[in-house]
């Protein structure tokens, strides 16, 4: 979670009861190495689901400090479970448990629907609050993870994995027990040893069993120094946890040490690495998908930059990261990846992608919003063509398939496929700076100070026949403008090309642009498509003139 009042994040684990109806809930595949996943995702342009405003109005002070637990009451309503930092009876720890009710597109449209203390918690901890839940279908019994930190030297905490259990009728989680700390000892703990609020993952282990994992970020000393790990799991059988929470319990958990091994501790014991190397800022979630046959993690690996990875057992063979969203001097955090089907425990092939967002470097609780983005794994579906259109706003471009902000005229369209085939590599919508929108294809947009707008479509490399169009990226130096054009020549002298972006379908709607470009001091130039700079951030110099397009 992260507090406010002492600028930490910081999370904890729960296990809740909901009284939801039984819902059939798809059986896990089993855990062996696989090819599962996903190649090529679709992301959408980012959407604020819960303003600032909303969140004073419902009194939400400090929410949500953390990822959400998500509860499916169907007929698309849906508990949204997680603590907020303030408002609680407790002054040694202000911390209580909230759920919202609402829908996907907006989480609170019901109002808050609990807002609780957790009960029965031991003494000594300086946070406590709950987040991701799991229902047990036979028996009904939710199960929250339950985030909880007790303070080391200085203003640093020590954070600590727990189970809780929900009472549906009250909203009140009960206190069961401890599950996950670091792999290093408090007193050794030099900084902020963060868990995180892992979701609760039900996966079928080699032995038939099914498992409940929790997946997070472990702490460990190398060289007389903390160290984080990218990415860990623990794990305990689903049938003994149930079990247990029902009599006011917990089971012990194992961490997985590698090669098929779970033979340490969750409390304390040593775990392997998942993803050895990769940088890891907040807590990960990893949540299965059937459709994908594998494992979808969603993680923050900066204050600004969110990325997936897919893996088709859920413990090796991760595929590369992809950079899902970023916001320059925005501080982005808790990712929760949710199923827009009737299992949000169930990604799908279509999901919903959660975090809050402070619109400043650094966290403020005064002006935070909860934003969305909607992806899409488009392995198998059948490409159709979309218009990839070009607008224009005060001599400025923007080239998308998506809606463009208030203020931009349309100037004309090509299409891009809306799904990979072969023979294509996908475009990206990214921005620099403030208005210098520019089509990539590279996902990451080319740099760690752009803006990943979303996933525009896919486009040939190679020219299937004449009737396919060929797109430029072209650049007006010295303007900080970016645009698209069929003409290598980028409409006027001076303006650069700076590669060839593909060849665009044919559409019976296009229209060629007649275009009037203001003649500038350099010829342009012609560039590979694989030597495609990084775009410039130059501002407009004295004397020129923005870009001036018309459509005959």
């Amino acid at each position: 979670m992260l507090k406010a009042w002492r600028g930490a994040l910081a999370v904890t684990l729960i296990v809740i009861l909901t009284a939801t109806p039984a819902q059939a809930v798809p059986t896990p595949r089993e855990a062996v190495a696989s090819d599962g996943g996903c190649a090529a995702f679709v992301v959408g342009q980012p959407e604020e689901v819960v303003s600032d405003a909303t969140r004073d109005r419902l009194g939400l002070d400090g929410w949500p400090d953390g990822p959400f637990g998500i509860t499916a009451l169907g007929g698309g309503a849906y508990y949204f479970h997680i603590a907020a930092a303030f408002g609680g009876s407790d002054p040694s720890r202000p911390q209580r448990n909230v759920t919202v009710k609402g829908t996907l597109a907006n989480p609170v449209r019901d109002g808050v629907a609990f807002s609780t203390q957790l009960r029965n918690v031991p003494a000594g901890y300086i946070w406590a609050g709950g987040g991701a839940v799991h229902r047990d279908p036979d028996t009904g019994v939710v199960l929250q993870t339950l985030h909880m930190e007790r303070r080391i030297s200085g203003d640093q905490f020590y954070a600590e994995l727990h189970l809780g259990r929900l009472d549906p009728a009250t909203g009140v989680t009960t206190y069961l027990g401890p599950v996950v700390q670091p792999d290093i000892p408090i007193g050794d703990a030099t900084w902020n040893a963060d868990l995180g609020i892992p979701q609760l993952t039900v996966v079928r282990g080699g032995d038939g069993i099914d498992y409940l994992h929790m997946y997070f970020a472990d702490f460990r000393l190398a060289d007389g120094r903390q160290v984080p790990a990218g990415l860990s799991v623990a794990r305990a059988p689903v049938k003994d946890v149930i079990v247990a929470a029902q009599q006011g319990t917990v089971v012990a958990w194992h961490k997985y040490t590698g090669d098929g091994a779970w033979d340490q501790p969750a409390w304390g014991g040593s775990s392997a690495d998942l993803n050895l190397g990769q940088s890891m800022a907040w807590g990960p979630q990893v949540v299965r998908s059937n459709a994908m046959d594998g494992y979808v993690m969603a993680a923050g690996v900066s204050a600004r930059e969110i990325v997936l990875s897919t893996s088709g057992n859920g413990l090796d063979g991760w595929s590369a990261r992809f950079p899902v969203a970023r916001d320059p001097g925005y501080h982005n955090a808790y990712v929760t990846p949710v199923g827009n089907g009737p299992d949000p425990a169930d990604l799908g092939m279509d999901f919903s992608l959660y975090y809050l967002q402070w619109p400043s470097p650094t966290p403020n609780w005064d002006n935070a919003h909860v934003m969305r983005r909607k992806v899409i794994c488009a392995d198998g579906l059948t490409p159709v063509r979309k218009p990839f259109t070009r607008y224009v706003k005060a001599g400025h471009h923007l080239v998308t398939t998506g809606t463009p902000p208030s203020g931009y005229t349309r100037e004309g369209n090509w299409t891009l496929w809306s799904a990979s085939q072969p023979g294509t590599r996908a475009l990206y919508g990214c921005r620099a700076a403030t208005d210098d929108y520019f089509i990539s294809v590279d996902p990451g947009c080319e740099g760690d100070q752009t803006t990943i707008v979303q996933t525009e479509g896919w486009i040939h490399t190679e020219r299937p026949s004449n009737a396919y169009i060929p797109l430029y990226r072209c650049h007006i130096p010295g303007f900080g403008d970016h645009f698209v054009s069929a003409d290598s020549g980028c409409e006027g002298n001076g303006v650069t090309n700076e590669g060839l972006l593909g060849f665009s379908p044919p559409a019976a709607t296009y229209k060629s642009a007649r275009h009037k470009v203001p003649l500038l001091a350099s010829p342009a130039v012609h560039l590979p498509a694989a030597s495609i700079p990084s775009p410039s951030r130059n501002s407009v110099t004295p004397g020129q003139r923005p870009y001036e397009a018309s459509v005959g």
